[in-house]
């Protein structure tokens, strides 16, 4: 039997007794370390080139401090010590995996934005003397935003839980760990994206705060989606 979204954030509420100071520290660490490095990058990286690469380094750590802020998560919810400081474990259990499921799933991402591509074209081949008539223009463009929002959300769902994944199953890699998402989230993705959905008053809080009631948004909200793995998984839980 499933669990209705309203049992899965009471769970999550129920475990963030006591440990909502740690969550909310665990994510100050990762936006104090991946904004000052964005500000470092800023101010002293010159050329295009040296540039990107540098911001795409900046995005895999980030992401690899994303893991560890899953993994807490997942601890917490187990029942488990954890402390802020933890997120930097992840950086002694083969973060290689997370740097290649991290730039899988950028390259999945962009695949996904091809239709947006399309547009573009028209639009450069029209400054070449090709005319196009600029209703039909924009109704394309319309489309093909739509069809591209649909496959970044379906991507999106398939994939939510392999950063669980990754702590449960160390010796699957980046691809199996992404099959083994796939296959958990059969039947569960409508399910997910009305969790997600249920949040959309508490981002919209968030961003009338300025961006700081996400201090506390975020930690709900992820150990929610913890809880829901656990589900998915079929594993007992504590928060009865």
């Amino acid at each position: 039997m499933n669990v209705s979204s309203s049992e899965l954030k009471r769970r999550a509420r129920q475990a963030l007794v006591g440990k909502y100071g740690t969550m909310v520290g665990a994510g100050l660490l990762i936006c104090a370390l991946s904004g000052g490095l964005s500000l470092l990058l800023t101010l002293f990286v010159n050329g295009s080139l040296a540039y990107q690469i540098s911001f795409l380094i900046i995005n895999i750590l980030t992401a690899i401090l994303a893991a560890g802020f899953f993994g807490l998560t997942l601890n917490i919810a187990r029942g488990r010590d954890a402390q802020a400081i933890d997120v930097f474990a992840v950086f002694s259990s083969h973060p290689d995996r997370i740097i290649i499921l991290t730039l899988l799933l950028m390259l999945v991402s962009i695949v996904c934005l091809i239709p947006i591509s399309i547009p573009a074209f028209l639009i450069a081949l029209s400054f070449t003397g090709l005319s196009i008539p600029e209703t039909s223009l924009i109704l394309f463009t319309l489309l093909a935003c739509i069809i591209s929002a649909i496959l970044l959300v379906l991507v999106s769902l398939r994939y939510s839980l392999v950063y669980f994944l990754y702590f449960d199953y160390p010796d699957l890699s980046a691809t199996e760990l992404m099959r083994e998402s796939a296959r958990r989230m059969q039947g569960r993705k409508g399910r997910y994206f009305c969790l997600h959905i249920s949040f959309l008053g508490m981002y919209l809080l968030g961003i009338l705060t300025l961006g700081l009631g996400y201090l506390w948004i975020v930690p709900y909200v992820s150990m929610t989606q913890a809880f829901f793995y656990l589900e998915a998984c079929g594993e007992p839980h504590e928060y009865l």
